[in-house]
């Protein structure tokens, strides 16, 4: 098995700095049940596997990627006002639990 992780983006504008919370909290919860879907995940997943797979990407020597990543990474950063990150119960086969 190998580590993964994947992202949705979920956003809103606060036009309306008044909105009550539980209608807030049902915008959101809307947006993540369309986006976190099985099929949406498994189309980001293979989207990322495929990036990785990329012949001319991986002949590229890390001296290089590392820094070019890190750049990028900074620069896009910059547009999240906030992260949020839960991973909730996680359950496993018998025999992967020890």
């Amino acid at each position: 098995m190998a580590n993964f992780f994947a992202v949705t983006m979920i956003g809103w504008l606060f036009r309306n700095p008044d909105i009550p919370f539980e209608v807030l909290l049902q915008k959101v919860s809307s947006q993540m049940d369309r986006k976190i879907d099985k099929e949406k995940l498994a189309e980001s997943i293979a989207y990322n596997v495929s990036n990785e797979k990329k012949w001319y990407l991986r002949a590229i020597p890390l001296f290089l990627k590392v820094p070019a990543l890190s750049l990028v990474f900074r620069l896009k950063d910059r547009a999240y006002t906030m992260t949020l990150s839960n991973i909730g119960p996680v359950s496993m086969e018998p025999e992967y639990a020890d």
